[in-house]
């Protein structure tokens, strides 16, 4: 079962969605929070040493020159406002991540449970109620052949019997359908299965 759940949190695709998402978020408050609040550094930080020159830009133009702090600007309450909604965000599409993710080990868990319920009612059928119809008719069959029994009791078998084969296909029937429901849950399709 939990092979089944890691499989299926790892293959569903709106799955991975919601993840790139929420750390697209992450990435975005980073951002925002990188542009709104100041920097604290002296200006001689290993990236504007290193990386300045091969950016082409001039000491200055985006890096402020060294020993000089760069003050929050004037619209800086904008600035934390739309860092706080870009948290807020954040929060929600990992809040909806989790919730996703919860819905698909759900998901697997009852597909899983589906499957072993119909290959039970099928083993049930196969080894049990069409023998026992089978064997009924077969008691009905020699009754009425000794004139022990009568024609409607020769029906009656004949109906179990096609009733117990009719359960067994429609048993058979559930089996498929609950097992392309467990590869629905998982996210794989069925000819990745064989």
């Amino acid at each position: 079962e939990q092979r089944v759940i890691e499989l299926a949190l790892s293959e569903r695709q709106e799955l991975r969605s919601a993840a790139l998402a929420a750390e697209r978020a992450e990435l975005g408050v980073r951002l925002a929070e990188t542009m709104t609040l100041p920097r604290m550094d002296i200006g001689s930080s290993r990236f504007e040493r290193e990386r300045a020159g091969e950016a082409g830009v001039q000491r200055g133009a985006v890096f402020p020159a060294p020993g000089r702090m760069v003050m929050p600007r004037w619209d800086f309450g904008v600035r934390e406002a739309q860092v706080q909604e870009m948290r807020s965000r954040a929060q929600s599409m990992a809040a909806m991540r989790d919730g996703l993710r919860d819905r698909v080990r759900t998901e697997a868990r009852t597909a899983l449970f589906d499957v072993d319920a119909a290959g039970q009612r099928v083993v049930v059928h196969e080894k049990e109620l069409v023998p026992l119809a089978r064997n009924s008719l077969d008691a009905a069959r020699g009754a009425y052949e000794g004139n022990r029994a009568g024609y409607l009791d020769l029906l009656d078998a004949v109906r179990r019997l096609l009733d117990a084969r009719l359960g067994l296909a429609d048993a058979r029937r559930d089996l498929v359908r609950s097992q392309a429901s467990l590869l629905r849950a998982v996210g794989t399709q069925s000819s990745d299965r064989r």
